[in-house]
């Protein structure tokens, strides 16, 4: 069945693509490609032609620069701004207008491969993939995944990630998992583990096995119960010692507080219910032993709170306040 794409869909794929969507636009793209595999597929396609236009010029015998005037005149039509700034980026968009448009996606990704690329993503709610060599994937909110549907032909298994996930890895020797988020690399056999990516860099934590992590010329190997932390510029990498196992809270829907931080637990459950909590200042470093059912509301939880710590909470223009 053919599937009708929105006029401007190549442009917010461009726009994604390029890391110049704003949220709004990256709300719109989830949306779509949540509407139909086909969509899914699409957006496969596209990211093939955008990781591989550049090296294709000089094979295909495209006109860069006619295919940057034309983009240059669209963009201009359909979003009424200037691209000058954006030239570097918009360049590689231009030639994968042009390959679209000369039907290099059939070259690209062929009838062998149409179909084995898939896209996972969450908005609200948290998701559970089982991959094909058994691995499990558990999608936090607001995270993307994506992955080939079949590793039996491939040397390694890789996947791409945008957000926050937790993998239990199924151990194969033969074939390295390999996981891309932003411009760190996360490579292992067979493991458990959390990978965070945000604005200021990406998060990896290891509950078992062992982790190599690499990116920008530096590398880190990482044993159960430690995490390092990759800044998203130059800065220097920090490896800790995980006290904790807050990090798989959205995993098992449960979060246990042994002697943590009020403060600390708080933050865990305004990031879980995406809501607003604070907690006054005179009451940030107690400590709370507890354990709370994610799979409850928010109310439920605020209860357990307040009937462990004494204390009671008030809410104001959305913001709820631990008191």
């Amino acid at each position: 069945m053919a599937t009708h794409h929105p006029e401007n869909i190549d442009m917010l794929l461009v726009k994604t693509l390029a890391g110049e969507a704003s949220s709004t636009e990256f709300s719109l793209l989830e949306d779509w490609l949540s509407q139909s595999p086909e969509n899914e597929k699409y957006y496969n396609q596209f990211r093939q032609i955008w990781d591989k236009s550049a090296s294709l010029l000089p094979e295909q015998g495209l006109n860069e620069e006619t295919a940057w005037e034309e983009f240059r005149k669209r963009t201009a039509r359909q979003t009424g701004t200037r691209t000058r700034n954006l030239r570097p980026l918009l360049r590689i968009a231009a030639t994968v207008l042009l390959l679209i448009g000369a039907g290099i996606v059939f070259y690209l990704s062929g009838p062998a491969k149409e179909t084995t690329g898939r896209v996972v993503s969450s908005r609200h709610e948290t998701l559970h993939e089982t991959l094909s060599d058994g691995s499990e994937v558990y999608l936090n909110k607001h995270s993307r995944m994506t992955f080939q549907t079949d590793f039996s032909n491939e040397t390694t298994r890789k996947v791409t990630l945008e957000g926050e996930a937790f993998f239990k890895v199924a151990r194969d020797t033969a074939k390295p998992f390999i996981i891309t988020v932003g411009n760190v690399e996360v490579k292992v056999l067979g493991t458990s583990f959390n990978v965070k990516a945000g604005k200021e860099g990406t998060e990896v934590i290891v509950k078992t096995g062992k982790v190599e992590v690499t990116g920008g010329g530096k590398r880190a190997i990482l044993l159960p119960g430690q995490a390092v932390t990759v800044p998203g510029n130059s800065g220097e990498w920090q490896k800790i010692r995980q006290e904790d196992e807050l990090y798989q809270y959205y995993v098992d829907k449960k979060l246990v507080s042994n002697n943590l931080p009020l403060l600390r637990v708080i933050n865990v459950l305004a990031a879980y219910y995406e809501t607003e909590i604070k907690v006054d200042p005179g009451r940030v470093a107690e400590k709370i032993n507890t354990t709370f059912d994610l799979n409850k509301p928010l109310r439920y939880n605020l209860d357990v709170i307040n009937q462990t710590m004494g204390t009671h909470d008030e809410e104001k223009n959305g913001i709820i306040v631990i008191r």
